[in-house]
């Protein structure tokens, strides 16, 4: 069964097939899941939600292939009422890279095909919905080790196999590509098909002139969501989000993020020329380490911020 999206309206809530109709998707009330990637510790959340004064409808967080879930992450955001959006790179926590091949080729009774079992049972046991990745961003130079796009494909689709075989009933799956990987062509040439994805994601940044060895133009989120639209259009019955995205400071403008991000506050509500309503999770990427990405950067990049998160329009989990 394809997504549906909740429509969380004051005193009631309604259901709506996503659809590519001509018309909006929206409705009176929060559409839009508006979490965040903080960290990986509790206290980087609980900083995050202070500095912005409001809550995450999910935390993004990242697993390696054998890596304990759920974490101490993982059980605060569940208790506290928000969702965990999970992935899981294909690289045990020794360093060694597991092979898209192999995953694909697992056999019950295999080390690889046990891992996939034991992933199963601990989201199962994880006993609340959870949003879940294998291998983001697999066109990325990141996962050139771990093989072909055939042999992604072939991976994820033995994975998700396995987890639904397993019974597990409380996880969304959802692709994620890069938004410049779109544009290229390149991340849809890792789609696994419909029938294992449940949503489709970009990663979404303006790197501008915050990126070593990179000379970018500064991006608007529109630039940047058009490069998967023309994929998504093609693939109507799945939700779109965007699991990350970011936008740095301009150095030469105080208040060029500001407008950055009261654009994209109203992007997701329009259905020209694309139709951006089909969007129901967004997320924000927290760091300071290379670029300007926290949206306390400045003073009015944290008031533009902090005025989108208060539009009714996106849900923050509280």
């Amino acid at each position: 069964m394809k997504r549906l999206r909740v429509l969380r309206a004051t005193g009631a809530a309604a259901l709506m097939a996503l659809s590519l109709a001509a018309g909006p998707t929206q409705a009176a009330g929060e559409v839009v899941e508006f979490g965040a990637r903080a960290g990986k510790t509790v206290a980087a959340y609980q900083s995050y939600e202070a500095r912005v004064n409001d809550q995450v409808s999910n935390a993004r967080l990242y697993y390696l292939w054998d890596q304990p879930f759920p974490d101490a992450t993982a059980t605060w955001a569940r208790d506290g009422g928000r969702k965990v959006f999970m992935s899981v790179r294909p690289k045990r926590m020794n360093g060694t890279v597991v092979l898209w091949a192999d995953i694909a080729a697992a056999q019950p009774g295999s080390g690889l095909y046990v891992q996939m079992q034991t992933w199963a049972r601990q989201i199962k046991d994880f006993n609340a919905p959870v949003y879940f990745s294998f291998n983001h961003e697999p066109e990325t130079a990141i996962s050139k080790a771990n093989g072909t796009a055939a042999e992604y494909k072939l991976a994820w689709q033995k994975f998700i196999t396995v987890l639904r075989n397993e019974g597990v009933t409380n996880a969304e799956y959802v692709f994620i590509g890069t938004a410049f990987g779109f544009g290229r062509g390149r991340a849809q040439q890792y789609y696994p098909g419909d029938a294992y994805v449940d949503a489709i994601g970009a990663d979404a940044y303006n790197w501008y002139t915050c990126r070593p060895g990179a000379a970018n133009r500064w991006f608007s989120m529109q630039e940047l969501v058009d490069r998967m639209m023309p994929f998504a259009m093609e693939h109507p019955n799945e939700a779109l989000m965007l699991p990350e995205f970011g936008t740095t400071e301009d150095p030469e403008d105080p208040s060029r993020k500001a407008q950055w991000y009261a654009e994209a506050q109203q992007l997701f509500k329009k259905d020209v020329p694309y139709p951006y309503t089909r969007f129901t999770l967004i997320n924000e990427y927290d760091t300071l380490n290379k670029c300007a990405f926290r949206p306390d950067s400045s003073p009015e990049s944290l008031l533009a911020f902090t005025a989108w998160l208060k539009d009714p329009y996106y849900y923050d989990g509280a």
